[in-house]
């Protein structure tokens, strides 16, 4: 039975994650955005404000900012600032690359801010292969200025099986920069669509992975990994998928989807065109996500702790949203 904030929605999201920019200066092979065509330019800098403030408006918790590449925006750190005085919480989503002592000293003056930077091998000859070239030493040298500076920062690492093995050397390197780690689930979304078959994660893997989760409790998986908890204890996070539920995400030219990994599919509105207090309340789209029934999986006793799976990866699969994930290890 799903509770009841599933089937109906929040009054509000706790979190929104915005694509400020579909600009960046690296090609990862696993890009969300790079793929994807918007129809029109980029929210400017008078509708990010209006945005932020009807974010206040709203009551939500905190946005998350990413890309792209974040600080490729000319006025990055004017809407940055703009959110820290009305004090909106912020997470910026950063390769790190573009990460200097300017830009780490105006983000340490910032009342509530926590900076995730994207690496994906403990190595420049791995994440490289990955990311771009040059990337690691970018993104070593913005965690180590964000660390000294005592800005909340984390480590997130994309698992394929380029780098699984990489796993635990890229969590104590970022231990030792005193840097929290986080592990995402490769989806097919943007680029990772042509190559998705050759890197995800293959079964065995999974369970690996699921071992080394429950015996790194200080790892956090956001809504990633949600469907290995038919293995046994739930992850320590949040066990279900939260799209349209308690998160959405929008994309540069304003676009409003249910999450940032089905930006290549129905849109739920655009806050050019409708506000997105209205959206979150009325949209068609955001509606099936809450009233959808996964048949396959009405009689899994695991149901209640894994939510049927991503919805990005079944439609990819499938060309269905609402369909049992078939990545399933039940």
């Amino acid at each position: 039975m799903k509770a009841k904030w599933q089937r109906t929605g929040l009054k509000s999201p706790i979190c929104v994650t915005w694509e400020i920019t579909s600009k960046c200066n690296l090609q990862c092979k696993h890009c969300l955005s790079s793929s994807i065509a918007f129809s029109t330019h980029d929210l400017n800098f008078e509708e990010a404000i209006a945005l932020i403030d009807h974010f206040i408006e709203m009551d939500i918790f905190y946005i998350n900012i990413g890309g792209g590449e974040p600080l490729l925006r000319e006025d990055i750190l004017d809407v940055l600032g703009y959110a820290d005085q009305k004090k909106l919480p912020v997470q910026l989503s950063t390769n790190g690359t573009l990460v200097n002592e300017e830009i780490a000293a105006f983000l340490s003056r910032m009342e509530d801010i926590r900076i995730q930077v994207s690496l994906d091998g403990s190595s420049s000859r791995l994440n490289d292969t990955i990311r771009g070239s040059g990337s690691f030493e970018g993104a070593l040298n913005a965690i180590k200025l964000l660390s000294s500076r005592g800005i909340e920062t984390s480590v997130n690492f994309v698992a394929t099986n380029l780098n699984f093995h990489d796993l635990e050397s890229c969590y104590q390197l970022a231990k030792s920069y005193r840097a929290a780690f986080r592990v995402s689930r490769l989806r097919p979304s943007g680029m990772a669509r042509s190559f998705y078959e050759n890197y995800r994660l293959s079964t065995e893997q999974n369970k690996q992975l699921y071992c080394w989760l429950q015996e790194h409790p200080d790892v956090s998986t956001g809504d990633s990994f949600f469907f290995l908890s038919v293995l046994g204890k739930p992850l320590n996070s949040m066990n279900s998928c939260g799209a349209a539920a308690m998160t959405c995400s929008i994309a540069p030219n304003g676009d409003v989807y249910p999450c940032a990994f089905l930006m290549d599919e129905e849109r739920a509105g655009n806050i050019r065109q409708e506000k997105l207090s209205k959206i979150w309340r009325n949209s068609r789209v955001f509606k099936q996500f809450r009233t959808k029934i996964i048949k396959e999986c009405l009689e899994c006793t695991h149901f209640t702790s894994c939510g049927g799976g991503c919805p990005a990866v079944s439609v990819y699969y499938s060309g269905e949203l609402f369909r049992r994930d078939p990545e399933c290890l039940q």
